[in-house]
């Protein structure tokens, strides 16, 4: 009877591969069976011969996540810059273009920091959030995450917070 158990229980660890699991009581007997406490599901649990299922889109956020489900708002000091921030969109304003250029983007998560890939104007867009607080240098105002872009050639620098 614990087999069953022991191979759903891989089973959902394998599907949410960039999201550490819940520690409970009833992982201490997978971790126990894996040997090292890796997530992949044992060979017998997928039936020969069928489909390997596409790859899922980045997790939401879990509960208790530090990431937010909501998008986050963007602030950027010398140069000033701005924006808000989707699972799928980045709308970037400057003060040239305070109402923004929207860039898609994909998006991977990982425990400490959650990166946002896209491409304006032909050239690497890329977001990168970091828990932690954040001082935007203008203000007292201390934010949640701290904020890299990479745009147009130059890296900049800002906070981060949840919108709700």
């Amino acid at each position: 009877m614990k087999v069953p158990i022991a191979i759903a229980a891989a089973l959902a660890l394998a599907a949410c591969q960039d999201q550490p699991p819940a520690p409970s009581a009833a992982d201490e007997p997978q971790d126990a069976a894996a040997g090292n406490g890796a997530a992949e599901a044992p060979p017998a649990a997928v039936p020969p011969g069928e489909p390997t299922p596409p790859e899922a889109p980045a997790p939401g956020p879990a509960a208790g996540s530090p990431w937010s489900p909501g998008g986050y708002r963007l602030i950027g000091t010398e140069p000033f810059w701005g924006g808000t921030v989707t699972d799928r969109e980045i709308v970037y304003s400057t003060p040239d273009n305070q109402e923004g250029e929207r860039v898609a983007v994909t998006v991977s998560r990982g425990a400490a920091q959650e990166v946002y890939s896209g491409s304006l104007d032909g050239e690497p867009f890329v977001l990168t959030l970091t828990r932690g607080p954040c001082s935007d240098g203008m203000s007292d105002n201390v934010h949640v995450f701290t904020a890299a872009l990479q745009v147009r050639g130059e890296t900049r620098q800002g906070c981060a917070n949840p919108q709700s």
